[in-house]
C-alpha cells in the first residue's frame, strides 16, 4: 500500500506559514515610534483613535497603557524608546557588518489572543543565537525543595 506525497498533503491540515512580507512589521514599528514620540512630547499632538481611550486598548508594543499606573507607563515608554534607539544604531552598523536587534512589539499573527512578539530588526542568518539570559534556572518542581540558602537568595533577588 503506497501513498503519494500529494495524497498525504491533502489529508494534512493546512499550515499557516509566516510571511516574508515586511509591511506588517514596518507598520507596527512606525506605530511604536509614533507612540514613543507622542509620549515624550517630541511629536505634535496626534488625534486619538476612539479605541485608544478604551481600558483594554493595546498599543504597538502589546502594552495596555490605560490599565497601568502613570509611573509604569513612563518606565515602559523609556524601555520602548531605548529598544528603538538600539535598533537604529544596529542599522547604522549594518552598512559595515551584518547586524540585527530584537524589538518586542504586538504580535502580527492573526490568531486571537496573539499577545506580544519579538521581532528581528535587521539581518540574522538562520542558526543565529538571538538572545541569552544568564543566571540560575529554577524549574518549578525544585523551587519548593530548594535549600534554605537558595530560598534566601531568591527572596533577595529583585
Amino acid at each position: 500500500y503506497e501513498k503519494t506525497v500529494e495524497a498525504i498533503d491533502k489529508k494534512a491540515p493546512p499550515v499557516k506559514r509566516r510571511t516574508s512580507d515586511p509591511i506588517p512589521f514596518l507598520v507596527t514599528k512606525r506605530d511604536g515610534i509614533e507612540t514613543v514620540l507622542h509620549h515624550f512630547g517630541w511629536m505634535p499632538e496626534k488625534t486619538l483613535h476612539p479605541n485608544e481611550l478604551e481600558d483594554d486598548h493595546v498599543d504597538a508594543f502589546g502594552f495596555k497603557p490605560n490599565q497601568a499606573e502613570a509611573d509604569m507607563v513612563g518606565a515602559m515608554r523609556y524601555y520602548h524608546a531605548r529598544n528603538l534607539v538600539r535598533s537604529s544604531l544596529a542599522h547604522e552598523k549594518a552598512h559595515r557588518q551584518r547586524s540585527h536587534s530584537l524589538i518586542p512589539f504586538k504580535s502580527t499573527l492573526e490568531e486571537a489572543g496573539r499577545g506580544r512578539g519579538v521581532f528581528v530588526d535587521g539581518f540574522a542568518p538562520a542558526g543565529t543565537l538571538m538572545a541569552f539570559f544568564p543566571g540560575k534556572v529554577w524549574p518549578k518542581e525544585r523551587l519548593s525543595a530548594a535549600s534554605e540558602q537558595s530560598q534566601m537568595e531568591l527572596a533577595n533577588d529583585p
